[in-house]
């Protein structure tokens, strides 16, 4: 294994990381390999899913999201889908890291 790796490093070859990675304040984020950089509110999204997600309660309305993300304050977002229409960068964050749950307004993660 350790020539296998070795090989990698003298073509210049870094070889994709699986699995969902995070920087502490979820600013940085790392799926299969690719490197996504959300907005404080989005990494805060994507933080309680993730939280969600490893107390085996993956899914969880976009009400509960925002009002938690908001702190109960007014808000002109309704939708979670509202938060990451920033950019193209957002946009990718959304349709490829959040998922529509299996009951109506609910997401989760797109993680195993």
């Amino acid at each position: 294994v350790g020539e296998f790796f070795s090989w990698f490093d003298t073509q210049g070859i870094v070889p994709k990381v699986k699995g969902f990675h995070h920087s502490e304040d979820y600013r940085t984020i790392n799926l299969d390999g690719i490197e996504y950089f959300p907005t404080p509110k989005q990494a805060e999204i994507i933080k309680i899913l993730h939280d969600a997600h490893l107390n085996d309660t993956s899914e969880l309305s976009q009400q509960f999201i925002i009002t938690a993300v908001e702190n109960d304050r007014e808000t002109n977002y309704y939708r979670l889908k509202d938060y990451f229409k920033d950019d193209k960068h957002s946009l990718q964050i959304f349709e490829e890291l959040i998922i529509k749950g299996h009951r109506k307004d609910t997401f989760r993660l797109n993680i195993s």
